[in-house]
C-alpha cells in the first residue's frame, strides 16, 4: 500500500480527529475570512473617500473677519502664487469680503432694524442741538469738523462676497446656500452677481438684470444678475446691521470687488486639495513661506471623522485577526501533538518497513491539509451566509458593508494551511529525528 492509500485510510479511519480538525479549521477560516473582509472594505473605503472627497484649507490673517479689514493688507499675492504651485493644490479660490450701500434696489431690512436707525437720527440731532446750544451760551462757535461727528450715516446694508470661483466658496459647498436660477461665477466673469430670491423678487429683479452697489465714498460698481440663490435657512435677522440680513448677502467676482475696495487687498486664499491627507504638510508649508504670518484652518472634519472611524476599526480588525492567528496556532499545535502521541508505533514500523521519511511526511500532512482545506471552503460557505448580519451591524457604527473578495479568500487559505504547517512542524521533527529501532525501543 502506498503512502497516499494510507493516507486516504487514514483519514476515513479517523473519523473522531478529522472531524475535530474540520470543525476547527472551520471556525479559524471563517473568523480570518470574516476579519480580512472588514479590513480590506474598511481600507478600500478609505481610499475611495480620500480619492473622491474635496476638501480645502483657508489661508488668512487674524483681522480676515473684521469688518474694518476689507481694506487693510492682508495676503500677499506672491505667496499665492508660490502656494499654488504645490503639487496638492488642485485649485486656489480668492476671497474677499467688503460693506456697501444700496443705490439703485432696496435691501431687506427688519422694523426693528429701521426703528433703530430713527432712534440714532433722534440721538445725533438732540445732542447737536445741546452742542450748538452750550456753544452758544458759552460765546463759542463749532467748526463744521465738530458738527461733521453729528451727521448721521446711515450703515451698510448689503453685504459682498468676491470670490474667484463661488463653487469653492463655503455657503454654496457646504448646502448653505444653493443656486436656485441661473448659474454660479467662475473665473472669466466679471461685473457678474449672483443675489437672495428673496432680493430679486422684492425689487423686480431676474436673470440678465443690473443693480449698483457704492461704497462709503461713493465709488459705484454696476453688477449683472446672473444667478439667484436661496438659503436652507433665513431666519436669523439682525436689529444693528441691516448687512447681516442673510437676503442682502450679494456674491460676485473678484474684479468687481476689487473695484468696490479701490484695492486689490486678498482677504481669504481658498486652497481646494487634491489629497486630504496631505492638508497638514501644506498647512506647514504655508507657515514656512509666510513665516507664521498666516493662520490655516482645513475644511475636512467630515473626512477626517469618517476616516478617523474607519481606521480604528481596521486596527480593532487587525488586533483581532492577530488573535485568531495565535489561537489557531496553539489549538493546531495541540490538536498535532495529540494526534501524534498514538502514532509512534505506526512511524516506526512504516520506518522499520523501509518506508522514506519523506513518504511518511507527505502523507501525515495530507491528513491534515485535506480538513484544512475542506474546512476553509465551509468557511466561506459560513461566512457568506453571516455577511448581510455583520454588514447590517457595521452599519449602524461606521456605514460599512463588507464584501467577500477572491483576494481575502486566498489569503485565508493561505493563513489558515500555514497555522497547519506551523502546527505539523511537531510531527516533521519527530519522524526525521528518530530511527525505527529508536521509536520502538521507545514505545516498548
Amino acid at each position: 500500500m502506498n503512502y497516499l492509500d494510507r493516507m486516504i485510510q487514514s483519514i476515513i479511519g479517523n473519523k473522531r480527529n478529522t472531524i475535530l480538525m474540520l470543525l476547527i479549521c472551520l471556525v479559524l477560516s471563517a473568523l480570518i475570512l470574516i476579519s480580512l473582509c472588514i479590513k480590506t472594505t474598511a481600507a478600500n473605503t478609505v481610499d475611495q473617500i480620500r480619492n473622491s472627497v474635496e476638501t480645502n484649507v483657508n489661508v488668512y490673517t487674524s483681522s480676515s473677519y473684521d469688518s474694518n479689514a476689507a481694506c487693510s493688507s492682508l495676503i500677499s499675492e506672491n505667496d499665492v502664487e508660490q502656494l499654488r504651485k504645490s503639487d496638492n493644490v488642485k485649485d486656489a479660490n480668492y476671497y474677499i469680503r467688503s460693506l456697501a450701500y444700496a443705490t439703485d434696489f432696496t435691501s431687506k431690512i427688519t422694523n426693528a432694524q429701521e426703528a433703530n436707525e430713527e432712534r440714532k437720527k433722534e440721538e445725533l440731532a438732540r445732542d447737536k442741538a445741546q452742542a450748538m446750544e452750550k456753544a452758544e451760551s458759552s460765546g463759542m462757535v463749532l467748526d463744521n469738523e465738530t458738527l461733521k461727528q453729528y451727521d448721521y450715516v446711515p450703515p451698510y446694508n448689503v453685504y459682498v462676497q468676491g470670490n474667484t470661483d463661488t463653487k469653492y466658496n463655503l455657503d454654496f459647498s457646504n448646502g448653505m446656500a444653493q443656486l436656485f436660477l441661473g448659474r454660479l461665477i467662475n473665473e472669466s466673469d466679471d461685473h457678474a452677481c449672483i443675489i437672495h430670491v428673496d432680493l430679486a423678487k422684492d425689487n423686480g429683479l431676474t436673470l440678465g438684470s443690473t443693480i449698483t452697489i457704492e461704497n462709503l465714498n461713493k465709488k459705484q460698481v454696476r453688477l449683472k444678475v446672473v444667478g439667484i440663490y436661496y438659503r436652507a435657512s433665513d431666519n436669523a435677522n439682525y436689529i444693528y446691521s441691516p448687512y447681516m440680513n442673510l437676503e442682502n448677502a450679494i456674491y460676485t467676482d473678484l474684479v468687481s470687488c476689487y473695484e468696490l475696495n479701490e484695492n486689490k487687498n486678498l482677504t481669504t486664499v481658498q486652497f481646494a486639495m487634491r489629497d486630504p491627507e496631505l492638508n497638514s504638510s501644506f498647512r506647514k508649508q504655508v507657515k514656512g513661506i509666510a513665516d507664521n504670518k498666516y493662520l490655516t484652518k482645513a475644511d475636512d472634519n467630515s473626512y477626517q471623522m469618517i476616516a478617523g472611524t474607519l481606521r480604528i476599526t481596521i486596527v480593532i480588525t487587525n488586533v483581532v485577526l492577530i488573535a485568531i492567528l495565535l489561537l489557531g496556532a496553539v489549538i493546531l499545535t495541540l490538536v498535532v501533538a495529540i494526534s501524534m502521541r498514538d502514532r509512534d508505533y505506526e512511524i516506526g514500523i512504516l520506518l522499520s518497513m523501509g518506508e522514506q521519511k519523506y513518504k511518511i511526511i507527505i502523507q501525515m500532512l495530507g491528513e491534515l491539509l485535506l480538513p484544512t482545506i475542506a474546512g476553509g471552503m465551509l468557511g466561506i460557505v459560513a461566512s457568506v451566509c453571516v455577511e448581510g448580519i455583520i454588514s447590517k451591524l457595521l452599519g449602524n457604527i461606521v456605514q460599512l458593508s463588507i464584501s467577500i473578495s477572491f483576494s481575502s479568500i486566498g489569503w485565508m487559505f493561505l493563513s489558515a494551511i500555514g497555522l497547519t504547517m506551523l502546527g505539523a512542524v511537531i510531527m516533521i521533527v519527530k519522524v526525521l529525528r528518530y530511527q525505527p529501532k529508536s521509536i520502538l525501543m521507545h514505545i516498548e
